[in-house]
């Protein structure tokens, strides 16, 4: 990635770094110029936000609440704090995940989504919904931090083969058969 795009991208409705900075020295000219520094209606029309727009005097005040905060920290994409969602999955409850199932393929049980419901509740229970992981998550430290003998080969995942009875009127309609050799109308036979 370039310094340019650096500079120029965030988030949709976000200031980018070059835009913060321009508002941190349209704060600091005024202020030297012994001028009131809150004039945020006006710097917001200074200033852009991805996607087109201007941020508008809340979101100035806001921006400057956080530059303040973070004092001589601050710097142009400054983010206090982590953004985005907060991780799901522990990497405690991974690791306790991990090692119940390891322990139960040793003991011969077939670790699969509903063998890990069964046998680590606490490490499989979302503490935001209360209910269990997705199937996807489980599956993915099943196939990351799960091992036989050796941490550099994980387990990998393969689809249990399908357990599906073949019905009369499957049987009737021919399967197995190539598609020339049944008939042209397909009939259960009693």
């Amino acid at each position: 990635m370039s310094l340019r795009e650096i500079w120029t991208k965030a988030a949709d409705q976000r200031m980018c770094p070059k835009e913060q900075c321009k508002l941190w020295a349209l704060r600091q000219v005024l202020r030297k110029l012994g001028e009131d520094d809150k004039q945020y209606e006006w710097m917001s029309t200074q200033v852009t936000v991805v996607g087109g727009g201007s941020p508008g005097r809340d979101g100035v005040r806001q921006f400057f609440q956080r530059v303040d905060k973070a004092g001589k920290e601050w710097y142009p994409g400054h983010c206090a704090g982590r953004r985005g969602r907060p991780v799901e999955m522990t990497p405690k409850k991974r690791r306790a995940l991990a090692t119940s199932m390891m322990a139960a393929k040793k003991r011969g049980v077939l670790p699969c989504y509903e063998t890990a419901l069964v046998l680590a509740p606490k490490a499989t229970l979302n503490e935001t919904t209360q209910e269990p992981f997705s199937r996807q998550k489980i599956n993915e430290v099943l196939t990351t931090y799960c091992y036989d003998n050796d941490p550099e080969h994980p387990w990998e995942f393969r689809y249990g083969t399908k357990r599906r009875a073949l019905t009369r009127q499957g049987d009737a309609c021919g399967l197995g058969e190539a598609p020339w050799e049944r008939g042209p109308h397909c009939s259960v036979v009693p």
